[in-house]
């Protein structure tokens, strides 16, 4: 596993990437959204 943090400013977009296996995640402060394809 693969532990990262990452700061994303408010109202900003995440261009969509993937990668190989399980993905998880946390949001620490705010809100998100993820979309999820099929």
């Amino acid at each position: 596993m693969i532990q990262v943090l990452v700061e994303v400013p408010p109202n900003a977009e995440v261009e969509r990437h993937v990668h190989p296996g399980i993905e998880t995640g946390y949001v620490l402060e705010g809100t998100g959204m993820l979309y999820l394809e099929g």
